[in-house]
């Protein structure tokens, strides 16, 4: 499911209130490691770039470039907006072990 639309309507809001926002997490995971080449992304990078774009408009720092858990976890507790581009894994039975698929 994408969220893409989500986050556009966000970003018009946080523009049209002058929403006061600061960073601005953007993920891209184009080649998703154990998944074959069919599940790759071609335009998660693309689409990343594009929404780093309009962070610039809305005053927004842009973090990317970060693909593992690591990484992404001490962002993400200091950005306003995430935004992942990338595969995910639910588990029905139990949602707890649902997760976004990084580089590792």
């Amino acid at each position: 499911m994408s969220s893409y639309s989500l986050l556009i309507k966000a970003l018009i809001y946080g523009r049209a209130t002058k929403f006061a926002l600061e960073h601005a997490l953007l993920v891209a995971i184009q080649e998703t490691p154990g998944l074959s080449r069919r599940s790759d992304l071609p335009f998660a990078t693309i689409e990343v770039e594009m929404l780093a774009n309009l962070c610039t408009l809305l005053d927004l720092k842009a973090v990317r470039l970060l693909q593992r858990r690591e990484d992404v976890l001490a962002h993400l507790r200091a950005c306003k907006i995430f935004h992942f581009a990338g595969h995910g894994r639910s588990d029905p039975l139990d949602p707890a072990q649902s997760c976004l698929l990084l580089e590792d």
